[in-house]
């Protein structure tokens, strides 16, 4: 039962964000908007965590089979991309590559705001 609220919970916290979505017209998906507003209702103690945990958890858990259909819808429209396949690999490297060096910057900046010699060490 448990479970179903949580999922009932996360349902409408997406209906309401779709309604948002509609009603403002932004380029932002419904969907964010509804974690947002999941977000706000956790933040707020509006909502208990243990409420939403255990339908998040099984929605987590069943992602992948989420995912699937799209790649598959992928590889049949593979031949579309027949001509830009090497500019496609080369975009993806560098923006994984702008990922990665930035994630590590970002994270070097905030571990050294904890510590206070800058030498990974409290002080």
């Amino acid at each position: 039962m448990e479970k179903i609220k949580g999922f009932l919970l996360i349902l409408l916290c997406l209906f309401a964000g779709n309604l948002l979505s509609s009603l403002t017209g932004l380029p932002v998906p419904g969907s964010i908007f509804g974690m947002i507003i999941l977000l706000a209702l956790l933040l707020t103690k509006a909502v208990r965590l243990e409420t939403v945990e255990p339908a998040a958890n099984l929605l987590i858990s069943l992602m992948m089979i989420m995912i699937l259909p799209g790649g598959v819808d992928l590889m049949n429209t593979f031949g579309k991309f027949a001509g830009i396949i090497p500019q496609l690999l080369i975009v993806s490297l560098l923006s994984s590559l702008l990922v990665i060096a930035s994630s590590a910057w970002a994270t070097q900046k905030l571990m050294r705001g904890k510590t206070k010699d800058g030498k990974g060490r409290e002080a």
